[in-house]
């Protein structure tokens, strides 16, 4: 007689490993899966190299990274999080033309657009901070659209559209960048960057400053050169007031420049002034004797369009730059 077990369900209550094959939805992983976001951000960062870093800058491949960038990575992020491929193999609401397409249309908006915030922040549409501004749109899509792809069981959500084909969607959606990409270039044309000055301080032949040349005995004086650039859309007189302040007197906003020499006060060495044509630079040539030989002295030059006020200082010059002289034993 064969003996029946005493419990048919021995295995019942054994543990069960779970999520034995759960795939890995970490933020790293869904990166590892998509080479396509994972080439857009490596394009975004080697631009953002070639643009900042001294040594490689003035290469070739800057061109090619600042052109991708540019003209794909940006557009190709934002397309990704608005388009993320679907679950079904059938499903998929681009194919790689229409998402190339697409993504040149994007990048050309968003680089415009990036150019018109950078003008209106005065800023200056300048390489380093448009490879910047591009690189923060495309990080910040990136990880939308990796987000997105981290849940590819999540169901889609459509509102229905009868007679409404996959090409009509993308002809407005064509139009729709079209438009935008014009709006963007006329908002840039109807407000123009505002104008400014750029000033600047070198040796008198135009060179930079070395530490030699920034280091002089008690007495001595070196030559020296501003230089004002005007990138208005006018003549205009610009005033420059070179002032000596030793270490020991910090600026403060407020400092004004009318102390006397050899003392903690400010000590206003020259005032130029010049009336200078649009986009015409002045060259000022002089000498520079700091009067504190026995400190460090930092010499400010103070920008001022029209007539400088009574006080001149840091905080309300136009533009200012300065340098640091050291005194040495004669």
């Amino acid at each position: 007689m064969t003996r029946k077990p005493e419990n048919d369900n021995a295995f019942d209550d054994a543990p069960i490993a779970a999520d034995v094959n759960r795939p890995d939805r970490s933020p790293l992983a869904a990166l590892r899966r998509s080479p396509d976001i994972a080439t857009a951000l490596a394009v975004a960062i080697a631009a953002d190299a070639f643009a900042l870093a001294p040594v490689v800058r003035d290469t070739s491949p800057r061109v090619v990274f600042g052109f991708l960038l540019v003209l794909w990575a940006p557009g190709y992020a934002v397309i990704a999080a608005l388009f993320p491929p679907a679950a079904e193999e059938g499903d998929a609401p681009l194919d790689g033309f229409e998402r190339a397409a697409l993504s040149i249309a994007a990048s050309a908006l968003v680089a415009g657009a990036s150019g018109v915030a950078l003008s209106v922040l005065s800023v200056g549409v300048r390489p380093a901070p448009l490879a910047l501004a591009l690189t923060a749109v495309t990080v910040g899509a990136s990880a939308v659209a990796l987000a997105r792809r981290m849940r590819p069981g999540t169901p889609r959500v459509e509102v229905p559209t009868p007679g409404v084909s996959v090409d009509d969607r993308l002809t407005v959606a064509f139009v729709a960048l079209a438009v935008a990409a014009v709006a963007v270039a006329g908002f840039a044309v109807a407000s123009p960057p505002e104008p400014y000055a750029t000033l600047s301080i070198a040796s008198a032949d135009g060179s930079a400053l070395t530490d030699d040349a920034r280091t002089i005995a008690p007495g001595e004086s070196v030559d020296l050169a501003v230089a004002v650039r005007n990138r208005e859309r006018e003549a205009v007189t610009y005033t420059v007031v070179v002032v000596a302040r030793p270490a020991g007197a910090a600026a403060p906003p407020d400092a004004s420049a009318g102390g006397s020499g050899g003392t903690a006060d400010p000590t206003e060495l020259h005032r130029f002034s010049r009336i200078v044509a649009p986009g015409e630079t002045w060259r000022r040539p002089h000498s520079a004797s700091p009067p504190f030989p026995d400190d460090r002295t930092r010499v400010e030059y103070l920008l001022y369009r029209d007539a400088p006020p009574d006080a001149p200082t840091i905080a309300n010059a136009d533009e200012s730059v300065h340098v640091w002289f050291t005194a040495t034993d004669a």
